[in-house]
């Protein structure tokens, strides 16, 4: 794949991927880049840093849970399809529990996410 057309979407998309097939410890950037067509360092040039990669791959996790309209449900309702909601993306991405520890949680998905459950 070209420079010129490589996105940030599509790197964060591959590297979710790639984490969920090898977790934390499996993600490199030479295979993220060998992945997409294309040199570790055009990866660094679109995400800044591993740790930057891993943030936003997070937060591509986090985006993935649908949370109720709380105007339409009630909060007992909310709450365990909010939190059912977690499980299964935890579930399909592992690799993000491990990440709490290691890693800062942080974007718009999860703070979506994070406002939604204070909400409820």
């Amino acid at each position: 794949m070209p420079r010129d057309t490589l996105t940030r979407e599509q790197i964060v998309h591959a590297a979710v991927e790639l984490l969920d097939a090898e977790g934390l410890e499996g993600l490199d950037m030479r295979a993220l880049g060998k992945r997409l067509g294309s040199a570790a360092t055009t990866v660094y040039w679109h995400v800044g840093s591993k740790n930057n990669l891993i943030a936003l791959a997070a937060d591509q996790a986090w985006s993935e849970i649908a949370l109720p309209d709380l105007t339409v449900t009630g909060w007992r309702t909310a709450a365990a399809a909010t939190a059912n909601g977690l499980h299964a993306m935890l579930t399909r991405h592992h690799w993000l529990v491990q990440a709490f520890g290691s890693f800062l949680m942080f974007g718009p998905s999860k703070a979506r996410y994070d406002d939604h459950t204070l909400a409820v």
